[in-house]
């Protein structure tokens, strides 16, 4: 009868003991928790970034529409039709869809404390704001201008845009609006305006005023510093634009109130990165007084 030969196992055939076993589940763990931390670190930050992208670009076309509206301001091309008055519109009352009567040119009337603005021009061509042909709707007469209104408004989804609508000012003050007011670009959470004015009539501009400040005038003389205008500073509140889903909010949950040339927004929480942009825009067609 074959005897077996019990032969002891070496090293190289043992398994792992239960010590083992434990340090390597513990380097396991350890591994993964910095793979996960790592992931969500760059989960955010791509999220971060991207939403800061939309919000650049957003920034970036907003001012530059807005810059190209307001330059326009006071421009004229029939030199036989005078324009001396303020190309900032104040006296007339204007509307947002269902919402009527605001003034044309306001402080603090849309979301967040939001500012409008109503510039009139005379062109015997071109585009509107809103894109409308110019020449279809405008020949030269006198007293006739084109009018621009520029506003912030929230729309069905909750998201503010940017608007705009054109209208022909008719001799008598009336307008007629031309085409629709679509939004412009979306994103816009507050928009402020600082008007750059000459209190000296040197044509130089030396303060800054809100449009109440301008339309209240000199509180001495009593007049109005409307046609003294010389240049107009633009403050945005600017988000990304995009619908708010969770998974593009990067803020904490805390309310946060922005501030725009010393007027606060209301206290915004729903953890969307914002920022705040500026310019100031020179009125080329400024009135000389």
């Amino acid at each position: 009868m074959m005897k077996i030969k019990n032969t002891p196992l070496s090293s190289n055939d043992a398994g792992f003991t239960l010590v083992e076993l434990m340090v390597g589940m513990f380097v396991s763990l350890i591994i993964i928790g910095v793979s996960l931390t790592y992931l969500i670190s760059a989960s955010a930050s791509f999220k971060i970034n991207a939403n800061d992208g939309y919000i650049q670009e957003n920034s970036r076309f907003a001012l530059t529409f807005i810059s190209r509206v307001l330059r326009r301001g006071g421009s004229n091309s029939q030199i036989d039709l005078g324009f001396e008055t303020s190309p900032v519109l104040t006296d007339l009352i204007c509307s947002d869809g269902p919402v009527n009567n605001i003034a044309c040119t306001s402080t603090s009337s849309g979301p967040n404390n939001s500012d409008r603005i109503t510039i009139a021009y005379i062109l015997a061509d071109g585009l509107t704001c809103n894109g409308s042909d110019i020449s279809t709707f405008y020949s030269p007469d006198n007293g006739e201008r084109i009018v621009d209104e520029l506003w912030v408004a929230t729309d069905a989804d909750g998201v503010n845009n940017l608007y705009c609508k054109s209208s022909l000012m008719t001799s008598d003050g009336v307008l007629v609006a031309q085409g629709g007011a679509p939004p412009i670009i979306s994103g816009i959470d507050m928009m402020k305006f600082d008007y750059a004015v000459d209190t000296n009539d040197d044509f130089r501009a030396d303060r800054y005023l809100t449009i109440d400040e301008i339309v209240a005038g000199n509180p001495v003389s009593g007049n109005s510093y409307e046609d003294s205008i010389r240049a107009i500073k633009v403050g945005l509140l600017v988000n990304s634009g995009l619908v708010g889903a969770t998974e593009n909010n990067t803020e904490d949950l805390v309310d946060r109130v922005y501030q725009i040339f010393g007027v606060e927004s209301t206290a915004l929480n729903d953890q969307v990165l914002r920022q705040i942009f500026s310019t100031t825009i020179q009125l080329p067609n400024a009135p000389e007084n």
